[in-house]
């Protein structure tokens, strides 16, 4: 299933708590950790998603399968979900900063 590395997330948003404590940081360097600050936010966000929409599958499957029996898209659905967050965080991974609009 999820091929995301939680841990080295983990480590990656404390790494980036003792950079923002760097009290030689200025403008722009600050303006930059800023971004990564967010940038790592969000990833650790979309990461969590993906076991909790798994959970909520199971549990649709344990407490109610004849809603998955009547609906059989609601299962693709939440392998779809999970496969767009897997990209989105690969896709933060690759990148230096958040896309932009």
């Amino acid at each position: 299933m999820s091929q995301i590395n939680h841990q080295k997330i983990n480590e990656e948003l404390l790494d980036q708590v003792g950079r923002l404590g760097n009290v030689n940081l200025n403008g722009e360097a600050m303006k930059a950790e800023l971004a990564r600050s967010k940038k790592l936010s969000l990833k650790a966000e979309l990461a969590q998603l993906i076991p909790q929409n798994m959970m909520l599958l199971q549990q649709i499957r344990n407490e109610a399968p004849m809603l998955l029996i009547r609906h059989p898209d609601v299962e693709k659905c939440f392998q779809a979900q999970c496969e767009c967050l897997e990209s989105l965080v690969h896709s933060l991974e690759q990148s230096d900063t958040l896309p932009t609009a």
